[in-house]
């Protein structure tokens, strides 16, 4: 990920001010066999695989939520290349730390170095004295789903952020891997990671997506925006208010359907002020494969795929980083990070305003 060539995940470190809360949610899983035909010059390998699919439509109260907080400022590494952390209660520690362990042992396996990254727990004492620069991990309760703070921002007051955070759901819905997939995933966010499928460059700008940059990988003919949950609510509001082509917006920026809480913000290509992204633009450059990427029936509000690969080729669930992941968190480690300011919570930024209210509406809460 984020290598020279590919790019896994982004690591977006300053974000758009209109991005704001928006819930993403998750069809029910199936299992079976699959083979993605890619074109005529790609296959995908012939796999058993869980994926986010249901043929029938899906009602929100049947439906699994995955969250990622985007907090609309400086992303900034953890100190030392440490993730200090610590349960919020007893239970949710007995619920969560072998499940945690596992998905954090996904990452070791597939080669981050562990001489290097430190996912460290501390003690409750810790835990109470220093909460505003310790990552909390909660377990989600009555369908909460997974939210976790991408990187390491501590408190801010004014903005209400009371420091890092992971809520993780520990309903085995989909069966064990899936469920530590995902925890790697969310793991993958907590060490500063987004998702390989928001990366500019691969997005068509010919059709018509806000800051796309002349890719060829996904466009028209392959993101089905009207085939999420709450697009038909998204884009009568948004119709309301910006007419009825200004309504379809929701579709073609990140920015107009994070401001109607629409899923699309979670699939659309982000571009922030500063983007670390390597120059690859085609399929080849895309790590299908990574624990960062959606499958195609996320947040599908009737069994119908929401982002295929080109020539419709399902994308399916991952379970296990890359290693173009790992070289994404180095790059995320490695890279000086100074000289990217004035930040969205800086008064000199043009769009501080617009980011208090925006951010004190959402709490920091992006849908992923």
């Amino acid at each position: 990920m984020l290598t020279p060539a590919r790019c896994v995940s982004l690591l977006l470190v300053v974000a758009d001010a209109a991005q704001a809360a928006s819930q993403l949610w998750q069809p029910r899983i199936t299992r079976y066999d699959h083979l993605a035909d890619i074109g005529s010059n790609h296959t995908l390998m012939r796999r058993t695989i869980d994926e986010l699919t249901d043929p029938s439509p899906i009602d929100a109260r049947s439906i699994d939520k995955r969250y990622l907080i985007r907090t609309l400022d400086l992303m900034q590494p953890w100190p030392n290349h440490e993730v200090r952390y610590c349960f919020a209660t007893p239970e949710d520690k007995q619920a969560l730390f072998y499940n945690l362990k596992d998905a954090i042992d996904r990452w070791w396996w597939v080669g981050l170095d562990q001489s290097v990254y430190k996912w460290t727990e501390v003690d409750d004492n810790e835990c109470q004295s220093h909460r505003s620069t310790l990552l909390l991990v909660k377990r989600g309760r009555d369908g909460a789903g997974h939210t976790t703070t991408t990187g390491y921002i501590p408190a801010d007051s004014s903005t209400g952020s009371e420091g890092p955070v992971m809520i993780l759901d520990d309903t085995d819905w989909g069966g064990y891997d899936n469920k530590i997939g995902t925890f790697a995933h969310e793991i993958g966010h907590a060490w500063g990671l987004f998702h390989e499928h928001q990366n500019p460059n691969f997005w068509r700008i010919e059709d018509g997506f806000v800051d796309a940059n002349f890719g060829t990988v996904f466009g028209n003919d392959n993101f089905h925006c009207e085939n999420l949950v709450g697009y038909d609510t998204a884009l009568a509001a948004a119709q309301a208010d910006l007419g009825p082509e200004g309504g379809k917006d929701i579709c073609k920026s990140v920015a107009t359907a994070g401001q109607y809480h629409f899923a699309a913000d979670a699939f659309l290509p982000w571009t922030p002020s500063i983007v670390f992204a390597p120059p690859g633009h085609n399929f080849a450059d895309v790590d299908w494969t990574s624990i960062m990427i959606y499958p195609s029936h996320t947040s599908s509000s009737n069994g119908l795929p929401v982002i295929t690969a080109p020539g419709g080729a399902i994308i399916v669930q991952n379970h296990y980083p890359t290693p173009q992941d790992v070289t994404g968190i180095n790059l995320v480690y490695t890279t000086p990070m100074q000289n990217l300011g004035p930040f969205l919570n800086q008064a000199g930024n043009s769009q501080f305003n617009s980011f208090q209210s925006l951010y004190k509406q959402s709490r920091g809460e992006k849908g992923c």
